[in-house]
């Protein structure tokens, strides 16, 4: 007769199978919402504090900004996702870019009104 190690381990051909035990599924934390982006105005500072250079907005643009964009469209312009600063800043220096064109229009009413 010839043995094999199969026989040892008292594992024959005309054995049933047996069926490997079924894993727990692991539990995975629920899915977590993206966060949502960071904005940052990159303009010069307007007049009395109502939005300074470099002010971050998370969840979107307060309302009391609401009339400030209504009367000067250009100022959302200036207003850009963190992600972009480097980029958008580097434009807003750059002659013929929309961010500098912007800047500038900000600049002129902001001196208009001094």
């Amino acid at each position: 007769m010839v043995t094999s190690e199969f026989d040892d381990a008292g594992v024959t051909p005309d054995a049933p199978i047996q069926e490997k035990p079924k894993l727990k599924q692991q539990r995975t934390a629920p899915a977590q919402t993206a966060p949502q982006e960071a904005f940052i105005y990159i303009g010069p500072n307007l007049p009395g504090g109502l939005l300074s250079r470099f002010r971050i907005f998370r969840g979107g643009i307060p309302e009391y900004l609401e009339s400030t964009l209504r009367e000067q469209p250009k100022i959302e312009r200036l207003i850009v996702p963190v992600s972009g600063l480097s980029e958008a800043l580097a434009r807003t220096s750059t002659p013929g870019t929309i961010e500098y064109a912007a800047a500038q229009d900000v600049l002129r009413e902001r001196k208009g009104e001094s």
